[in-house]
């Protein structure tokens, strides 16, 4: 019969056999000069690695690497509790469970950290498209592997750091969107002169084609404008888009083609509203558009993305 776990088993000390192990994981990393002997570091370092852990009682970080990720943040010209009083460890707690690929860090981070920037962003006035494609950009910055998170020195609040980060990725975003070019002389022209059919279509339905296809990629939810993105002009594949938006791959699939049907269908819609041509025309002119845009989405896109966006 299996005996019960014991609270000691449980515990996230049960792992550091030495009592001033912590302290010396902090000073190797840091570089700060100090005796492992002294145990008011090791007794400080667990005491905000307890607080941390209270706070955020969800996500799991190591001791040792939470303590690791303290001093390489830690200032090694001050002594080592006056360098970690300068740390805000809590914040630190969870980039570093970010860092290390915590789920629930993830989650913690989204939930209390970008959400509320980005609240705090669109209250400013900003375009609310314009914020969450920040959003979704700086999303991909900081907790992809190998992310900008890490950046986050633990001086000042991680909140403060995010919403300073989202106003620059927001402003870079608006600067991209004031020196977009219009569709038209772009992507447009350049699939008109690779194929005979549409080349008549923009002779005859210029205007109206690009109006169309801006307008039908316009209607889609931020969501759907941002996995097309992704797939389409960021060229990443279906695993990869998968890692940025937590989801599975099979979901990251069906979320493409919900949103290129989307797109093709609403455009095709448009076409037939507002083109002045007989029922046969119309009908031969929707399946030249199709079989044509499938196989050049990711130009029309490119060059959509970079258009003006209200």
């Amino acid at each position: 019969m299996l005996r019960p776990e014991t609270a000691a088993a449980r515990s996230p000390w049960s792992r550091i056999a030495r009592v001033r192990e912590l302290a010396r994981e902090f000073l190797d990393a840091s570089g700060i000069a100090g005796a492992v002997e002294d145990d008011t570091v090791d007794a400080r370092l667990r005491v905000l690695f307890d607080e941390a852990r209270t706070s955020f009682p969800a996500i799991v970080v190591d001791p040792c690497a939470f303590v690791r990720y303290l001093g390489e943040r830690a200032k090694p010209q001050l002594p080592a509790l006056a360098s970690m009083a300068e740390l805000r460890s809590n914040d630190l707690y969870v980039a570093c469970a970010c860092v290390h690929g915590d789920l629930n860090g993830m989650a913690t981070f989204e939930h209390d950290y970008l959400r509320p920037a980005g609240a705090a962003v669109a209250r400013s006035g900003a375009d609310r498209q314009d914020v969450d494609d920040a959003l979704q950009l700086l999303r991909e910055k900081l907790l992809v592997a190998g992310g900008r998170l890490r950046e986050y020195s633990g001086r000042g609040s991680l909140a403060g750091w995010v919403r300073v980060s989202l106003a620059r990725q927001l402003a870079s975003v608006q600067r991209s969107r004031r020196r977009r070019v219009p569709l038209e002389p772009n992507a447009a022209d350049q699939l008109a002169a690779s194929d005979p059919d549409l080349a008549m279509i923009r002779r005859r339905y210029g205007d109206v084609f690009q109006s169309a296809f801006q307008d039908a990629f316009r209607g889609l939810t931020p969501a759907q404008r941002n996995v097309l993105r992704l797939n389409f002009v960021d060229g990443l594949n279906l695993d990869r888009i998968a890692v940025i938006l937590k989801v599975s791959r099979a979901t990251v699939g069906r979320r493409v083609l919900e949103a290129r049907t989307a797109l093709l269908d609403t455009m095709l819609a448009l076409l037939g509203e507002r083109l002045r041509a007989s029922p046969s025309e119309i009908e031969s002119l929707l399946a030249v558009v199709r079989s044509t845009l499938y196989g050049s989405l990711a130009e029309l896109l490119q060059s959509t993305t970079s258009a003006k966006q209200p």
